[in-house]
């Protein structure tokens, strides 16, 4: 379904990327990088460094992409910093062990989960069993590429509406190779939950 339409995707290049990607060896014999973190402007500052600093105290290779033009992004407290890079240029993203979309703003969080490239993505990762992690709000955008169904997770409460199974109760949830986290200082939570998930897949 990707290859017949990668033509109406808004950066063809990345989605070619995608399909030659998915063709390749199993994922049993490719994955060996670390974490893909997307962010866009409006992103929570806090989700982003706590949760990769985490990540590569464990030793864990972490690559931030940005959804914009261009590596500088501000975030939802105004604070700016640069991506490692931007999403078009990642070369083989589903070399990934897993994608993460944090939380931010209303703006970020519509941008995020309409963004084509990064539904596509997440849909092929979690396909291939890679893991799937968001923290607070990056959940609209796991739930926007169909992999939320028949999943336990949780959210942050104020999205209940739009998200009427979520568990309240859990301040990170774990399905298989779906993370979710409230959000509001639970992303070192959820990178604690990566790193044991990481650890078994690489083992």
């Amino acid at each position: 379904m990707y290859a017949k339409a990668a033509k109406d995707y808004p950066d063809y290049e990345f989605q070619r990327i995608l399909e030659q990607d998915k063709e390749e060896e199993l994922r049993s014999t490719r994955l060996d990088r670390g974490a893909l973190v997307l962010v866009g402007n409006g992103v929570e500052e806090l989700d982003v460094v706590s949760f990769v600093t985490a990540l590569k105290e464990a030793n864990i290779e972490v690559v931030t992409a940005s959804i914009e033009g261009n590596r500088t992004i501000r975030g939802k407290q105004s604070l700016t910093f640069r991506a490692d890079t931007i999403l078009s240029d990642v070369d083989k993203p589903l070399d990934f062990l897993g994608v993460v979309i944090p939380g931010g703003n209303k703006n970020y969080t519509l941008t995020m989960s309409r963004d084509e490239r990064v539904r596509v993505l997440v849909r092929c990762q979690y396909d291939r069993k890679g893991i799937c992690c968001s923290l607070g709000s990056g959940v609209i955008t796991l739930k926007n590429s169909g992999i939320l169904y028949g999943r336990q997770y949780t959210a942050p409460p104020d999205l209940r509406e739009q998200l009427p199974d979520l568990e309240e109760d859990v301040a990170v949830k774990a399905d298989e190779n779906v993370v979710t986290s409230q959000g509001g200082g639970t992303a070192l939570d959820a990178a604690m939950t990566l790193v044991e998930l990481y650890q078994g897949q690489t083992a």
